[in-house]
């Protein structure tokens, strides 16, 4: 998730190439104890992003 979300700064911020589909198929480990993240509000992040990157392109 990390990972995608310095993929996601570099697109907005820095014009950065990014696909949609690179968002859509993105695959996280499952997270464990207090670190992890939720992954219903990935999922939510991730469709908002898509979201917004249509908006754009």
């Amino acid at each position: 998730m990390d990972d995608l979300c310095h993929d996601l700064i570099g697109y907005l911020e820095e014009d950065k190439p990014l696909s949609v589909d690179n968002v859509r198929r993105a695959v996280f480990r499952p997270a464990v104890g207090k670190d992890g993240y939720e992954e219903n509000q990935v999922d939510a992040f991730l469709d908002r992003v898509v979201e917004l990157m249509a908006a754009i392109d």
